[in-house]
């Protein structure tokens, strides 16, 4: 039996609430170790900004249609956590190695027959 391998699974966390601007720095060491679910064996694969685009206003809201559309940003962080592979990605992982097994044996029995037509044609 093959065993299970390691997926590196890439997860999204928002740093801090998302603002309509941009600012500096984009966030603290303190924010960052406080941002919820990360845990500490969590490897930081790259930090960016989050967009979000609103373009109306929301109900009952008393600012004018002019700022809008408005766009939001929320500083984020992207980590890659490995872990276990799950049942379906084994048996879809199964499965692929599988076809690939077959049609690579029916390319060299093509290729066989090939040749050896070839060669007792002679």
């Amino acid at each position: 039996m093959i065993p299970r391998e390691t997926v590196n699974e890439k997860l999204i966390f928002n740093i801090k609430p998302s603002k309509d601007y941009k600012s500096y720095p984009f966030c603290t060491w303190e924010e960052l170790i406080n941002t919820e679910g990360l845990l500490p064996t969590d490897i930081i694969h790259n930090f960016h900004w989050d967009e979000t685009l609103q373009e109306t206003p929301g109900f009952g809201s008393m600012e004018p249609d002019d700022d809008y559309p408005k766009t939001y940003y929320a500083p984020s962080v992207t980590i890659v956590r490995p872990r276990p592979e799950t049942d379906t990605e084994y048996e879809k992982r199964m499965k692929h190695q599988e076809q690939i097994k077959k049609e690579t044996e029916e390319k060299e029995r093509l290729e066989y027959l090939r040749l050896k037509a070839k060669f007792e044609k002679e």
